[in-house]
Order: C-alpha cells, then sequence, then structure tokens
C-alpha cells in the first residue's frame, strides 16, 4: 500500500514497526480521505477502524475505504465512543490546528484503553 507521507508521518509510523503495536479498535483524529489509516489499520492488525475528521467532504471517501467515520469539531466535541474502548489513537498533523487541544487530549485518554497508544506528529510551529 503506498501513500505518500509527510516526513513527520512517515517517522511517526516507524514507531508503530520499531515496537510492534498490534490493536484490534483503531481511531484516526483529523483521518482525512483516510489514506493514512488504512495504511495503519493494515500495519497494526486491526478489526474496526474509526476516522474523525470536521469536513465532512472527505469522510466520505473515507467511508468508501471502510473506515467508520465521525464528523467532529475535536476542540470541543465528544468522541462517540465509550470509554476505555481504543487499543490506538493517531493525530497526525492536526493538533496544531485545534483551538482548544485539551479537549482532544481528554477524549483520547478517555477512549483508550489502559496500555493503549497515542501516536501524535505535529511540525514544529517555531520553526517558521
Amino acid at each position: 500500500m503506498q501513500v505518500d507521507l509527510a516526513p513527520r508521518v512517515s517517522e511517526a509510523l516507524k514507531v508503530l514497526e520499531e515496537f510492534r503495536i498490534k490493536a484490534t479498535v483503531y481511531l484516526d483524529l483529523g483521518c482525512g480521505d483516510g489514506q493514512i489509516a488504512e495504511r495503519v489499520a493494515w500495519m497494526v492488525g486491526v478489526k474496526e477502524v474509526y476516522g474523525a475528521d470536521i469536513d465532512s467532504e472527505v469522510l466520505e471517501n473515507a467511508k468508501l475505504r471502510g473506515i467508520k467515520t465521525f464528523n467532529l469539531d475535536l476542540s470541543k466535541d465528544k468522541i462517540p465512543l465509550n470509554d476505555n474502548s481504543v487499543d490506538l489513537v493517531t493525530a497526525f498533523e492536526v493538533i496544531e490546528h485545534l483551538i482548544n487541544p485539551d479537549n482532544m487530549l481528554k477524549e483520547v485518554f478517555r477512549v483508550l484503553k489502559e496500555g493503549g497508544h497515542l501516536l501524535l506528529s505535529t511540525p514544529n510551529l517555531a520553526s517558521w
């Protein structure tokens, strides 16, 4: 599966391989059209893939990839999943766009199972 990735995302995905992360339930925050979520799902062998994004149009493409989608504003919305229900959450290049990143982080903490993983990447805004 070939997807063009930002260098930071490519490096983050190497972490999944290096630590041999496996998951049953996976959530990608800021999933866009689902290309990266599809790749991660394949890498970690998940059975259920969820994706959240603020753009309802791109979520239509994610649905075509078999991703169960949520149209959310991660700065304020609750993730519609049960507490302690997700093994892996990714948030690639999304946290820097949020007005209230604390909401997203609190929600991730709520839905992650004990021993679950959050893999997050963000550009260095100071480098601008």
